[in-house]
């Protein structure tokens, strides 16, 4: 089957899959298992399987057998005890990062105000990827206003990291406390490079070998340095790479939304997964991950979030519930080139 077509749910009207057809007919409607109510499906992706949203294709499956399943996408068969025996606590900490000043300068938000999506398409370098400067999102604002106000309404210990400082430094010196179900937000643009081999480019973060370097977030500052040929201050460039994530220790959250474009993609490997930031987010100990595989308008997804949260929230739903709610609401009202790039690992 040729996954970069059939799959392709930013150019699909609908979310039917012949894939889950096919699971519901040598799964669900065999005589041994029918009218038995399973409810739960592991999928264990592999190759160019990692960049399928399999959450947002069940939904069709879910109305074939008219009744709710859980669709649990898992690096390994080790992982499933950890599930069911997960127990569905409340959220004490909301650290939310968002309305990140690109530039130096205070004039961000006026210079920068274009393609209002969360990162672009990038191609073989930068420089053909005509992404000069990042721009400000003025949705980013709005968005962790939203998240930040149903925090304190329902109690919940909730600080924002905003403008100019969301630097490197800045993200470093967050406590984590690991007794507490922590979850961050990041609202920002995301961004990865395919392998270029054949590219010849003095760009640093489009052309080196190690996939880890080619993908990452863009923070406070990071226009000053986007187009370096070399490291000027990698400590603190504005642009966190996946490397640099897979040293922190993330030990302490139990969710990390990356409400950017682009954060599910990485290099493809057959025995590693995604090589992207999804693997480095898991080398630094968290336990779900939130993440895009395409760009998605700015309004749109502080959309997604805002049910998002008020499902988690408000109304109690465990994460996974949370996220499954807010996909069908989104896929009632928008096609899923709008809510279908997110998706929630674990």
């Amino acid at each position: 089957m040729d996954l970069d077509n059939h799959f392709r749910l930013d150019k699909k009207e609908n979310i039917n899959s012949s894939f889950f057809d096919y699971v519901n007919e040598k799964v669900f409607q065999k005589e041994k298992v029918k009218g038995k109510l399973i409810n739960t499906v592991y999928i264990i992706p592999s190759g160019k399987s990692n960049l399928i949203n399999f959450s947002a294709f069940s939904h069709s499956l879910e109305e074939k057998l008219n009744r709710k399943i859980k669709v649990h996408v898992i690096n390994s068969l080790t992982d499933i005890p950890k599930i069911k025996n997960e127990k569905q606590n409340k959220i004490d900490n909301l650290i939310l990062i968002g309305d990140i000043d690109y530039d130096k300068g205070d004039n961000n938000a006026i210079l920068n105000n274009g393609d209002l999506t969360r990162g672009v398409q990038l191609t073989n370098s930068i420089e053909n990827s005509g992404i000069p400067t990042w721009s400000y999102l003025p949705g980013t604002k709005q968005e962790i206003e939203n998240i930040a106000f149903l925090g304190k309404e329902n109690n919940i210990n909730t600080s924002i990291l905003r403008g100019k400082e969301v630097t490197e430094s800045n993200l470093k010196k967050i406590i984590i406390d690991t007794s507490k179900n922590n979850v961050i937000h990041v609202a920002t643009h995301g961004y990865f490079f395919p392998d270029n081999d054949d590219e010849k480019t003095e760009s640093l973060y489009s052309t080196h070998k190690n996939p880890l370097l080619r993908s990452g977030l863009i923070l406070s500052g990071a226009n000053e340095n986007w187009n370096n040929k070399s490291l000027i201050d990698s400590n603190n460039d504005g642009i966190l790479t996946a490397e640099e994530i897979s040293f922190m220790n993330l030990s302490g959250i139990e969710l990390i939304v990356l409400s950017a474009c682009d954060t599910g993609l990485g290099e493809v490997s057959n025995l590693e997964g995604v090589n992207g930031l999804q693997r480095a987010f898991k080398l630094a100990g968290a336990n779900k991950l939130i993440m895009s595989l395409w760009k998605v308008p700015d309004k749109e997804t502080a959309e997604f979030f805002d049910y998002f949260y008020e499902f988690l929230l408000t109304e109690k739903l465990s994460i996974n519930d949370a996220f499954r709610k807010t996909q069908k609401v989104m896929n009632e009202k928008y096609k899923p080139y709008y809510w279908a790039s997110f998706v929630l690992l674990e």
